[in-house]
């Protein structure tokens, strides 16, 4: 007997549905659907997808943000006096 996988149904959205009763207010009901979109990741990979990033730029980019960050640390450890001066 072999091994059947069935069919996902067209309603089958990857856990992005929040079930409502009439005890439940909308704008909560909605919150919990935005957080859930958020928590998968879904709307930041179809805004990375909308035009294409050569692999040089995204390297490029992400150094820029990693040497900001540096900064920013460093800043702050001279402000609280941590840091040592040359």
């Amino acid at each position: 007997m072999a091994f059947v996988k069935k069919p996902k149904k067209a309603t089958d959205t990857f856990g992005m549905k929040v079930v409502i009763d009439d005890r439940m207010p909308f704008e909560k009901a909605l919150r919990i659907f935005k957080r859930k979109i958020d928590n998968s990741g879904l709307l930041r990979e179809a805004r990375e997808r909308q035009e294409y990033e050569k692999p040089s730029e995204t390297r490029k980019l992400a150094k820029n943000r990693a040497k900001k960050r540096w900064q920013k640390k460093f800043e702050q450890t001279i402000v609280a006096g941590r840091a040592k001066k040359y």
